[in-house]
């Protein structure tokens, strides 16, 4: 049995490729889902109804807050 490698290296490059696409679009989503938990959180809703909304601990949802909080920081200076 012969192996094209040609077709393999191909098929390989595709893969990484997609891969590699849906990873940046992976990171827009979790952008786009901590600057909501940000303006939800902003805006009154408590970190313990994110979290329950989100499925995830309090704890997380704070977190993320001091992300985008230190994020706005940098940009600021």
């Amino acid at each position: 049995m012969v192996i094209n490698t040609e077709a393999l290296a191909k098929n390989l490059s595709q893969v990484q490729y997609k891969i590699e696409q849906h990873t940046k679009e992976l990171k827009k989503l979790h952008t786009q889902k901590d600057e909501m938990i940000r303006f939800c959180f902003d805006n009154g809703m408590s970190a313990i109804k994110i979290a329950d909304v989100l499925g995830c601990t309090r704890q997380r949802v704070y977190a993320i807050l001091d992300n985008t909080r230190l994020e706005v920081e940098i940009a600021l200076d």
